[in-house]
C-alpha cells in the first residue's frame, strides 16, 4: 500500500458520469455535486477518515436519503443522511467515514426518492487506502498478589476494557468474565480474590462489538491452603510425680 504523507487532507474531486440506477420521470431530485475527502485526522502522516461532501436539489418539494455504502475486506456499512427539500432548493451536506481498521475502503453513493421508494442517482466514488486513528477493542486483566497465595491472603484481579471503534459507531458489546467461583456484576471494577477457596483458577474476559470486532485476554490464579502447622510439645516437670510443678508447651518449629 502506497500512502503519500505529504498531504494531510486530499480533496478528490470525482468526475465519472452520474448512473441512474433506477429513474422515474417523475422524480424531481437531482444530485449536483459530490467529492470525496481524504483526511489525516491524527497527524501521523495516513488519511485516516473520508468525508463525502454532496449537493443535492429538487424541483418539487421532496423526501431526500443519501446513502453511502463503505465496503472493506471484513465490512459492509451503510451510511445514511435523509434531507427534506422545498420545491427549488438545493443543499449541502457531508457524511465522515472514521477507518476501523487499516486497508481499501470502497465507497458508493445512493441518492434516494423517499416519495416514490426508488433510487435516482447511484455514483461509484472511488477505493481509498486508509490507516485507522481508532483503537481495536482492548481488554486487561492484571493480578495483584503475592509470588505464592494462600487462602485468605490479599488478593485483586483489576480489569480494564476500551473500544474506540464501538464508541465511535455507536457500537459498544457486552464484556463477559469467566473462570472465578462466584459472579461478578460489575463489569470494571477490581475482583476480590482474598476470599476464594483454594484451587487453581483461569480467569478470562472475552469482548465482541457490534461490528464483531473483538478481543480477550486470560490471568492464571493459584490460591493454595496454608499448610498445617509444624510444632513440637516441651514437658518441663518430673514426669510422674504427682503434687510437683509441671508444665505442656507447644513450641513452634519456626
Amino acid at each position: 500500500m502506497m500512502r503519500n504523507s505529504a498531504f494531510v487532507v486530499v480533496s478528490i474531486l470525482l468526475l465519472l458520469p452520474l448512473t441512474a440506477l433506477s429513474v422515474s420521470a417523475e422524480s424531481t431530485i437531482g444530485l449536483e455535486e459530490r467529492r470525496v475527502d481524504a483526511m489525516d485526522m491524527n497527524n501521523d502522516g495516513f488519511p485516516d477518515m473520508l468525508s463525502t461532501i454532496f449537493a443535492v436539489n429538487a424541483t418539487e418539494d421532496s423526501q431526500v436519503g443519501v446513502q453511502v455504502i463503505v465496503e472493506t475486506d471484513r465490512l459492509v456499512i451503510p451510511f445514511w443522511q435523509n434531507m427534506t427539500l422545498s420545491a427549488g432548493e438545493m443543499k449541502f451536506g457531508s457524511i465522515d467515514i472514521h477507518a476501523w481498521e487499516d486497508g481499501d475502503y470502497h465507497l458508493r453513493m445512493l441518492i434516494w426518492d423517499h416519495g416514490l421508494e426508488i433510487i435516482t442517482h447511484e455514483v461509484d466514488l472511488g477505493t481509498f487506502d486508509l490507516s485507522t486513528a481508532l483503537s481495536p477493542p482492548t481488554l486487561n486483566l492484571e493480578l495483584q498478589a503475592a509470588e505464592e497465595i494462600f487462602t485468605g491472603d490479599n488478593c485483586q484481579i483489576l480489569r480494564s476494557f476500551s473500544d474506540e471503534v464501538g464508541e465511535q459507531y455507536n457500537a459498544i458489546g457486552v464484556v463477559s468474565l469467566t473462570g472465578v467461583p462466584w459472579q461478578v456484576l460489575n463489569e470494571t471494577a477490581p475482583i476480590d480474590c482474598s476470599a476464594w477457596p483454594a484451587g487453581a483458577y483461569s480467569v478470562s474476559m472475552q469482548y465482541t462489538n457490534g461490528l464483531g470486532f473483538g478481543a480477550s485476554i486470560t490471568v492464571d490464579v493459584m490460591i493454595e491452603n496454608h499448610p498445617a502447622p509444624d510444632f513440637s510439645i516441651l514437658v518441663n516437670g518430673q514426669n510422674q510425680r504427682m503434687g510437683t510443678g509441671c508444665s505442656v508447651v507447644a513450641v513452634s518449629a519456626e
